[in-house]
């Protein structure tokens, strides 16, 4: 179980190069407990919608050619995502994946359409099994929580039809550590070099969502997906920055998120 500093000093309570042995199994029990309140979370917040959006429309040029393209959307939540690719796609074939049971429970909740499907897996897991092969696959800040990222992207990879894209977003690492630098003066020694992961344990910004379990990011070096990615037989296809709003009331701002490219170049 992950702990807390005994006196944190604000939204970051811990900063760490290990990763804890129960990490995976703390961040299930965090989403399994929290995710009705995370979804009405989701819901609320259009700022995240309008991102999302726009992901979509990104995600539909990956597509290249498909007329009706073929998603799966990876640490999928509560279905936000694909709801919103749905809307430009109607005869998409859309599925999505998530390791907690209770977030595709709130997902197909959150659904109507019977050709979205929600299908429970893990993509950090050897035994991972694709729900189809798939024109493009998506994760929308879901691998930057994820510390197995070899298994990760071979996951991905198996996935992918030739020639098929994946775009995974993460919040921008740099940027990460600059917004947090007052929290983190003791962890990075001043100006220590950024040159290897940091996980960040960190209360939930807002009051409507009560943790049991403190809420946990991995940010990394973007080499280090890349990396992952090619040992994967993945090509790296460039990074986008988009600066955009998100969140709710005081703890709602403009975040910078890296949306990483790759495409399949070989068949698995």
């Amino acid at each position: 179980m992950l702990m807390l500093n005994k006196r944190p000093r604000g939204r970051v309570l811990l900063a760490s190069n290990d990763i804890p042995a129960d990490y995976h199994a703390d961040r299930l029990r965090w989403w399994t407990l929290n995710s009705p309140s995370w979804s009405a979370h989701i819901d609320a917040d259009a700022n995240r919608g309008a991102l999302l959006a726009k992901l979509a429309e990104r995600t539909k040029t990956l597509a290249r050619l498909a007329v009706d393209p073929a998603i799966v959307d990876l640490g999928c939540g509560e279905g936000a995502f694909l709801r919103a690719f749905r809307k430009i796609a109607p005869q998409a074939t859309l599925r999505g994946v998530d390791f907690c049971s209770a977030m595709l429970a709130e997902a197909r909740r959150r659904s109507d359409d019977s050709g979205l499907m929600y299908v429970l897996g893990d993509m950090e897991r050897d035994d991972f099994v694709a729900p189809i092969r798939a024109d493009v696959v998506t994760s929308i800040l879901a691998v930057d929580e994820m510390d197995q990222l070899v298994c990760a992207f071979s996951n991905i990879a198996k996935i992918l039809k030739p020639g098929g894209a994946a775009m995974l977003v993460v919040m921008d690492p740099a940027k990460e550590i600059e917004r947090n630098r007052n929290e983190l003066q003791d962890w990075l020694n001043n100006d220590a070099a950024f040159n290897s992961p940091i996980l960040l344990v960190k209360t939930f910004p807002t009051t409507a969502l009560r943790p049991v379990a403190p809420y946990s990011r991995i940010v990394r070096p973007l080499d280090q997906y890349t990396t992952a990615a090619t040992s994967a037989g993945l090509r790296a296809e460039g990074v986008e920055q988009w600066e955009h709003p998100v969140g709710l009331g005081q703890y709602s701002g403009t975040l910078l998120f890296d949306i990483l490219i790759f495409r399949k170049t070989t068949v698995l």
